[in-house]
Formats: C-alpha cells, sequence, structure tokens
C-alpha cells in the first residue's frame, strides 16, 4: 500500500513539474514578431492618369499603364509590410465621374483623387507618374512636394534616397511644387516620377518586371524609412543637393496643374 501512494506522489510531483516546465516554456519562449514595420499606417496609392487621359507616351507606351503596373506591385509590397493600402484605381479608367465639384473633367479627375485620399483617412498618399522630354539624356526619378508641408517634404526626400538609387539621373530631386493633388491633399503627399520615357535606361526599368518591381520595392522601402524616422523624431531631414540646375518642368513634364 504503501510503494502505490509513494509511487503515487512520484506521479503527482512529476506531473505538476510537466505542466509547470510547459507553462515556463511558453512564457519564456522567444516570440517570432512579424515584420511589419507599416503596422497601423494606412497608404494611398494613386495610380496617375487613366481612361481616356493616356498622360505620357512613346510609341505605343503609355504612362497610365505603367503607373498602374507599379501601382499594384507597390499595393502588395506595402501591405506585406503591414500597411493599409487603397488604390485609387485598380483598372484604365479615370476618376472624373466621382465628383461635380470642378468646372473641367481633367480637374474632377484629379479632385475625386484628392476626395479619395481624405475619405480614407490616408497618412500618406503616393501618387505615381512618368516623365518624359524633348532630350533622351534627362534622365531619373524626380519627387514633387507642396512647400507648405514640411512632412512632405521629409517624405519626398525619405523615397528618393532610396528610388534615387534605383533610377539614377541628371534630374534626380526632391522638389517643391504646385501640383493640384499636392495643395489640397490633407496628409503628406508626395507626387513620384519614376523616370523618363524619353530616358532608354529608364524606359526600360519602367516596361520589365523586374524594373517595376525594383521601383515599387524602393518606393516602400523609402516610406519606411520615412515611418521610422518620425517614429524615433527625426526632423532633420534636407532636400538633396544638386550637381547642375534642374530643368524647368514646362515642356516636359505630364502634369498640367
Amino acid at each position: 500500500m504503501r510503494f502505490v501512494a509513494k509511487w503515487g506522489a512520484i506521479l503527482l510531483i512529476a506531473t505538476g513539474l510537466i505542466i509547470a516546465l510547459g507553462f515556463f516554456v511558453r512564457v519564456t519562449a522567444p516570440a517570432h514578431p512579424l515584420d511589419l514595420p507599416l503596422l497601423g499606417l494606412t497608404v494611398v496609392v494613386d495610380p496617375g492618369h487613366g481612361g481616356i487621359d493616356p498622360g505620357c507616351h512613346r510609341d505605343d507606351i503609355l504612362e497610365k499603364g505603367l503607373a498602374l503596373q507599379v501601382g499594384l506591385v507597390l499595393a502588395e509590397i506595402l501591405e506585406g509590410k503591414g500597411a493599409t493600402v487603397h488604390l485609387t484605381r485598380t483598372e484604365d479608367i479615370e476618376l472624373s465621374h466621382l465628383t461635380d465639384q470642378e468646372r473641367t473633367r481633367h480637374r474632377r479627375d484629379l479632385r475625386a483623387r484628392v476626395n479619395f485620399a481624405n475619405d480614407h483617412g490616408a497618412d500618406v498618399m503616393l501618387s505615381l507618374h512618368v516623365n518624359t522630354a524633348g532630350s533622351s539624356q534627362m534622365g531619373g526619378a524626380m519627387l514633387f512636394y507642396h512647400g507648405s508641408s514640411p512632412n512632405g517634404k521629409r517624405l519626398a526626400t525619405s523615397l528618393l534616397e532610396v528610388l534615387g538609387t534605383v533610377v539614377p539621373g541628371n534630374q534626380n530631386g526632391a522638389l517643391p511644387a504646385n501640383f493640384f493633388i499636392l495643395r489640397h491633399s490633407t496628409m503628406p503627399a508626395v507626387l513620384v516620377e519614376m523616370g523618363f520615357l524619353s530616358n532608354a535606361q529608364d524606359r526600360n526599368l519602367l516596361t520589365t518586371q523586374a524594373g517595376q518591381q525594383s521601383i515599387a520595392q524602393a518606393i516602400a522601402n523609402g516610406l519606411e524609412a520615412y515611418v521610422t524616422d518620425r517614429q524615433h523624431g527625426d526632423d532633420d531631414a534636407t532636400t538633396p543637393t544638386f550637381s547642375r540646375p534642374l530643368p524647368l518642368l514646362d515642356g516636359h513634364h505630364c502634369l498640367t496643374e
């Protein structure tokens, strides 16, 4: 009888130890958090133009198609980093039918994009575009922000630091501009000129799957850097300097507002 009681006590103690050990392992086991650096961030990705508005073009290569292709890839990458992403369009359409606030179709299209971002409570807005110029020597990514938006400037600078390494050129820069989308957005907004169709190197990036992937990844990484800097209170971002003056926008920029 004592033998049975003895082993019963041992069994009870062993069971308790196993349970306690399991709890300890569960509590102290190293966590494996998902790498979601943009968790909680709401981003509106705006592929420019669409529908009857082709944007810039070279032969049968249209800005509206390239902006959408990169936009779809970018949205997927940002979602993979934890962001909530809203695309202003996911097909070949323009958005003027969504509002009657402006007199012209072009203005209504731009107004609808701004309304979309504002209505979705976006933390940032990324409007994707493609450039062209009379000279094939002009190349590189350009970022535009509104001059009244310090955070827009920081965002543009963060994006350029990464995107400029993927789409390098003599036009790389982050510049203030008074475009409709920039001046009417209630959140930090940037207009991303992803390269020049008139430049062979840029065009190869813009029109290939690998190139579009690398551009989208660079934009996503630049946004992540912006968010990280903001979280760390880094307000010392400055606009990069240039080795030569940038040309006037008139004559090669495909936006009119």
